[in-house]
């Protein structure tokens, strides 16, 4: 039975039908294919990027009031080895970290010093009173913060792989996967990278929330540059992928005696079938099944559905 070839926007709804394999033979030159398969690798990327973007703004836009809503004291409470109780509604609340005119960094509202070990196995953080009360052997990381009291040195801490050392005017990174450590002094940074900058600078609640405009054009900025590259990155994947379950589904086709069946078609089959196995990917996921068994399930659905309509209407 001759059916009525597709048109552009139609293989949007058509695609989930069992008679679209039919109705795609009959476009003979396959621009349409290759433009669907352009546009929906577009709003693969487009749905995910609106709904992030609607949250991000709705977050930023009543920004403190709604990160402080996401912090409970209660359930962020923890009690130093020394006896002090702090919790992280009440730091993010009241914490001032101000850089003075000597490039002094000066911090207020917040435990300092504060040394914290992280477990190589468990990732759990730990707080200590002293470097020496850590074990080397089941540490992976070590964080201080220490501008007053400058109780810890880099020797302290130099059979530690991994260390974040924030000190009064400096601060240190060891990184063992680059075997380097690299020390920033903070006068170093403010007079050769942008010696006309205006000290004090005062970093609190308070400043953030001014700079939400700002915050907000530089998230945009990112969301679409990640979105291209992103893009670039799921159209090889798409291609990639129908190459594969092309082949597969053209010996299928080819065993099941499906007429006028060769790769080409198979390909240009995949090149539509594939939006659906990417948009119904996430709830293959929920169920636990991986990529590959997810777009093996949706294919054979798929695939067998138009086979069986070809076979009835020979």
């Amino acid at each position: 039975m001759k059916t009525k070839p597709l048109g552009f926007w139609h293989r949007f709804i058509a695609v989930f039908t069992p008679s679209f394999i039919s109705k795609l033979m009959q476009d003979k030159s396959g621009d349409k294919s290759w433009r669907f398969w352009f546009l929906s690798t577009f709003f693969l990327l487009a749905i995910p990027t609106i709904i992030i973007s609607i949250f991000a703004v709705i977050f930023l836009s009543y920004f403190p009031s709604s990160a402080l809503n996401l912090i409970s004291a209660e359930k962020t409470a923890f009690e130093l080895p020394n006896g002090e109780k702090y919790d992280f509604k009440t730091i993010f609340q009241n914490f001032k970290i101000t850089l003075d005119k000597n490039y002094e960094l000066q911090t207020k509202n917040i435990p300092d010093p504060l040394i914290l070990a992280i477990d190589s196995e468990s990732d759990e953080v730990v707080f200590v009173n002293a470097i020496d009360e850590i074990d080397e052997a089941t540490t992976s990381a070590v964080i201080v913060i220490d501008t007053k009291e400058q109780s810890v040195s880099l020797d302290d801490v130099e059979d530690f792989q991994n260390v974040f050392f924030l000190l009064h005017d400096k601060f240190i990174i060891k990184d063992s996967d680059e075997k380097k450590t690299e020390i920033v002094v903070f006068k170093d940074i403010f007079e050769k990278e942008d010696p006309e900058i205006s000290l004090p600078f005062t970093l609190n609640l308070n400043t953030i929330s001014e700079a939400k405009d700002l915050i907000i054009k530089i998230f945009f900025f990112f969301l679409l540059f990640f979105m291209g590259v992103t893009y670039v990155i799921l159209a090889g994947f798409r291609l990639i992928s129908a190459l594969f379950w092309a082949l597969i589904f053209w010996a299928v086709g080819a065993v099941a005696e499906i007429k006028d069946w060769n790769f080409e078609k198979s390909f240009m089959t995949m090149l539509h079938f594939s939006f659906i196995t990417m948009l119904l990917f996430p709830i293959g996921a929920l169920l636990g099944l991986s990529m590959f068994w997810n777009a093996l399930v949706i294919l054979l659905l798929l695939f067998g559905a138009n086979f069986y309509e070809m076979k009835r209407n020979l």
